[in-house]
C-alpha cells in the first residue's frame, strides 16, 4: 500500500466534495464558490468562538466536520470505522523572568519590549541558572546539503542564540530546517537548556516582533506525546536587544551574523550566561481529527491512497484592538450538496482517497498534530 500525503491550502470540506483526476477523459469537476464561501462563514462565525482545542468551539467545529463528512457520502477513514482520531494535547500557560550576565553587569530583559516565550514542555516550573550563551548561526544541521551549524559542540546545559529562516536551501521554498519547530527541537537534542530566536521581520515572513509580544503568556498547544521533545525555555528577542547583548560581550553581532551563511562558520560562545525562570499552569486537551475515506474504483491502484489534510482549529479568542464587523452579520447557512444514489466522486476516483480535518495547534507557531495512517 502507498501513501502520498498533500497539505491544502483551502478548505478541506471543498476539496473531498470536489477531487480533481488526474484521468483527462473524465468530466472535469466544477468548484462552487458559493459553497465553499457558506463553509468559511460557518467555521469563522463567532458562534464558533475562533476553534481553539478544547473549547466549546472546538467541539462544535469536530462535530460540523463529521456531520458535513457524512453529507458528502464519505466513508469513515479512522481504522476503528468512525471519524473521529483522538489527539490527547498538553497545554501550557506560561509566564518568564529572563536575565542576562555579560560584561560584569545584570541585564533584566523587558518581557513584550525585549523578548516573548515560555516553554513548550507540560512541567509547573523551569529553572535555568548560569547557562553559557552560544551563537550557533542558523542552528542547521543538514548533512544533505553538507551544513553543520553545531560542528558537534556540547551543548548541555548551554543556551543557544540562534538566527531565523534558512540558508535557501531550496530556491523555490524553506525547507523544515527554517522552522522553529526543527531548531527548538534540534537544540533540546543537542542537550540546550534553552533557546534564544533572534527576530528579523524579513525572516519571520514580515511578522512583526510584536505579534510575537502578544502572545506571552498565552497556552501553548503542544502534542502530549511528544513533549519531552521540546527544549525547556524558549524565547525571541529583538534583533535591537541581541546586538546590545553582543556588544556588550565584546562581539559584533552583524559581522558573526554574515559569518553565519558560511559552511565553515563556527558556533562563538560569548562571555555572558543566562538565567531563566519558568512559572507554569498545565492542563490535558482532549480532541479529535476528523479522517473520511473515499474507495478508490481500479482494482490495482484503489489500496494506493492519497492523503488529504487541512488544519481546523485555530486562535482561539482573541482581543482585538478596536471592534469589527463580525462574519456573522453577513453569513448564510452552506446547504448540503445533494445526494445521488452514486456518489461522483466514487465513479472518478482510481485510487482511494483520505480526507484528514486535524488539529493542527496553530497557537503561537505551528505545532503539528499527528495523525497516523493505518496499514492493517
Amino acid at each position: 500500500m502507498k501513501w502520498i500525503s498533500l497539505g491544502l491550502g483551502v478548505p478541506l470540506l471543498s476539496a473531498c466534495a470536489a477531487l480533481y483526476s488526474a484521468d483527462a477523459s473524465l468530466p472535469a469537476v466544477r468548484i462552487d464558490p458559493a459553497a465553499i464561501l457558506g463553509h468559511i462563514e460557518v467555521l469563522a462565525s463567532d458562534r464558533f468562538e475562533g476553534r481553539m482545542p478544547g473549547t466549546a468551539g472546538a467541539e462544535l467545529t469536530v462535530a460540523y466536520l463529521q456531520d458535513t463528512f457524512k453529507r458528502y457520502g464519505l466513508a469513515p477513514g479512522n481504522p476503528d470505522g468512525t471519524y473521529l482520531q483522538e489527539v490527547t494535547l498538553a497545554g501550557v500557560t506560561s509566564t518568564m523572568d529572563v536575565s542576562i550576565n555579560v560584561g560584569g553587569a545584570r541585564v533584566a530583559l523587558q518581557p513584550k519590549v525585549d523578548y516573548s516565550g515560555g516553554s513548550w514542555q507540560p512541567r509547573p516550573s523551569v529553572s535555568v541558572r548560569a547557562s553559557d550563551l552560544v551563537f550557533v548561526g542558523h542552528g542547521i544541521v543538514a548533512p544533505e546539503y553538507g551544513w553543520d551549524d553545531y560542528k558537534q559542540m556540547d551543548m548541555h546545559g548551554k543556551t543557544v542564540v540562534l538566527l531565523m529562516s534558512d540558508l535557501g536551501f531550496r530556491p523555490d521554498r524553506k525547507t523544515y530546517y527554517a522552522t522553529g519547530d526543527y531548531k527548538r527541537r534540534f537544540a533540546a537534542q543537542r542537550g540546550a537548556a534553552a533557546c534564544i530566536t533572534v527576530h528579523e521581520i524579513d525572516r519571520a515572513g514580515g511578522t512583526p516582533f510584536s505579534a510575537y509580544a502578544s502572545q506571552f503568556g498565552a497556552e501553548n498547544l503542544v502534542l502530549a506525546q511528544n513533549a519531552d521533545s521540546e527544549c525547556p525555555a524558549e524565547m525571541v528577542i529583538t534583533i535591537e536587544r541581541a546586538r546590545d547583548l553582543f556588544n556588550r560581550a565584546g562581539l559584533d553581532f552583524d559581522r558573526l551574523h554574515d559569518g553565519a551563511r558560511s559552511k565553515d562558520f563556527i558556533p562563538v560562545v560569548l562571555d555572558a550566561t543566562a538565567d531563566i525562570d519558568i512559572r507554569s499552569t498545565l492542563r490535558t486537551i482532549r480532541t479529535h481529527n476528523v479522517v473520511a475515506r473515499v474507495e478508490g474504483s481500479d482494482p490495482r491502484l484503489k489500496d494506493d491512497v492519497v492523503v488529504y489534510t487541512a488544519h481546523w482549529d485555530h486562535l482561539g479568542r482573541v482581543p482585538m484592538a478596536r471592534p469589527t464587523r463580525s462574519i456573522t452579520e453577513r453569513s448564510t447557512t452552506p446547504q448540503a450538496p445533494r445526494r445521488s444514489s452514486r456518489s461522483p466522486m466514487r465513479s472518478r476516483l482510481r485510487r482511494s482517497d483520505l480526507g484528514a480535518a486535524c488539529c493542527s495547534l496553530r497557537r503561537q507557531r505551528r505545532k503539528p498534530a499527528s495523525w497516523v495512517p493505518s496499514t492493517t
